[in-house]
Formats: structure tokens, C-alpha cells, sequence
């Protein structure tokens, strides 16, 4: 018996989904848990499919969960298509509303972003007599990458969603002290690159001078970076820092049981 056409087949949001794929992937890869929750509870996305998502940016990578997402939606009707656009408005991401509706299938070249850190340190020690002695230095960190342009990310703000806070953050507030410490200028430069923080940050944590305060300050900032901020920072960090890839581990640790 032959099939006929696909009901749900709109010409239009085809185009605009996987005209912009490349795009969306990379995008959306750092939110991509938020977005199918969301979608969850707009009823456009079955459980199955949303575990199905989950499963692919756990054991693959974010990029591929987005991939798959796209391929979901271009099986569903223009409601559902209005409901992803939706999630994204509610996401504050509207400026990728603009490039879906706006260049359905145009090409983008690649931009090189160049970050640069400077901190300048000052640190006490006391030698054999009993005398303080101060020294001063620069610590200066400079990371480049390729950013395509059409694809428009931002710092996000809000609390860190739970379980993610209560049950990974707080319990290595101490760890990621210590390896935030004695490389805060690389760290902070790839957090800022990963749009993780912003240039306000950056002052904040740098006029601290004292380097675990330092340490400490950032991760009091960090989980105040939007509900999928965990794994924008394990992202930024991967695969340098093992904190991030503790972090990480635990991270797919506690989806598997939410998912059970």
C-alpha cells in the first residue's frame, strides 16, 4: 500500500529548521536540557522523545540532542513549530528567532573572537626573620576561537535549576575553589568566551586581589547565570580542568536517575 504525504509536511519551517541546523546546534547546545523541558510541558515533545534527546547530548554531545530535536520537529505541524519559537522567546533568545525567520538557508563565515584577561596580583609571605614581605605581579590570559556570525548568544541570568545546585554545585563549592585559584585568569577568560560570564564579572573577580577570595566570588557567581548555566561551565572548561570533568560525570550520574 503506497504512503501518502507527510500531513504535518510545512514547506516553510523545513526550510527555516534545517536551513539553520549548523546553526541551531551550535546555539542551543548549552541549553538544549532547558529547552526539551520546556518543550515537555507545552506538550510538543512526547516523554519518549524528550528521553530519546536526552540520551543523545548525554552519551554523544549537546550538539547532536539539538540535531535530533530538529529532526522531531520537522515531523510535527506548524503548532508545534510556534511552540519551539515559544520556548525560545520564554528563553530570552529571541535574536535566534530572527535568524530562522529571517535566512532560512544562508551561509555564515566564521568570525576569530580574541578574549584577553589581565589581573593584577599582590601577595604576602613572611620570611625566616619574621618580616612581610609583599610582592606584586600581572597575570594575563588570552583565548581565541571561532565564532560564526548569525549566532547570537548572551550571558544568561537567573538561579541554577535544581537538582543541578543542591546536589553538584554546592557539594564541590571547595574543589572548584581550588582549581579556579592559581588559574583564575584562564579561567575566567574561557567562561567569558563561553558566554558562561560577562565583562561586569570579570571587573568584579579582578579587583579582588587575594586569590582563593578571588576563587570564591566566581563560584558564588556562577550558579546566578541561568537555569542550564552547569553545563555551559562544564563546556567552557572541558577537558583542561578536572574539576569540570568531575562536574560533568556527576552531572550524567543524576540525569540517569531522573530519567529512570
Amino acid at each position: 500500500m503506497a504512503c501518502g504525504p507527510n500531513p504535518y509536511y510545512d514547506a516553510g519551517h523545513h526550510q527555516k529548521l534545517n536551513g539553520n541546523r549548523r546553526h541551531l546546534m551550535s546555539a542551543l547546545a548549552d541549553s538544549i536540557d532547558d529547552l526539551v523541558q520546556r518543550l515537555c510541558q507545552k506538550r510538543a515533545l512526547q516523554r519518549f522523545e524528550l528521553k530519546e534527546i536526552q540520551k543523545v547530548s548525554r552519551e554523544f554531545n549537546p550538539e547532536g540532542g539539538v540535531s535530533t530535536l530538529i529532526d522531531v520537529l520537522l515531523g510535527r505541524d506548524e503548532t508545534v513549530f510556534t511552540k519551539f519559537k515559544q520556548c525560545l522567546r520564554d528563553m530570552d533568545r529571541g535574536a535566534l528567532i530572527d535568524l530562522i525567520e529571517g535566512r532560512g538557508s544562508g551561509s555564515h563565515k566564521a568570525t576569530r573572537c580574541t578574549c584577553t584577561v589581565t589581573r593584577n596580583i599582590t601577595e604576602q609571605s613572611v620570611d625566616d626573620t619574621g618580616d612581610t614581605i609583599t610582592s606584586s605581579y600581572t597575570e594575563q590570559y588570552t583565548h581565541q576561537s571561532e565564532h560564526e556570525a548569525g549566532v547570537y548568544k548572551r550571558v544568561g541570568c537567573g538561579q541554577m535549576r535544581e537538582p543541578d545546585y543542591s546536589e553538584i554545585w554546592i557539594p564541590n563549592n571547595e574543589n572548584l575553589v581550588t582549581d579556579f585559584k592559581y588559574n583564575l585568569g584562564e579561567v575566567t577568560g574561557r567562561l567569558l568566551q563561553g558566554f558562561v560570564i560577562s565583562d561586569d564579572d570579570v571587573t568584579t573577580i579582578k579587583r579582588i586581589t587575594d586569590n582563593v577570595d578571588a576563587a570564591r566570588k566566581l563560584v558564588e557567581i556562577l550558579p546566578l547565570r541561568g537555569e542550564g548555566v552547569l553545563r555551559k561551565i562544564i563546556k567552557a572548561l572541558q577537558p583542561k580542568y578536572d574539576i569540570a570533568n568531575i562536574l560533568d560525570q556527576q552531572l550524567k550520574e543524576l540525569m540517569d536517575k531522573v530519567t529512570v
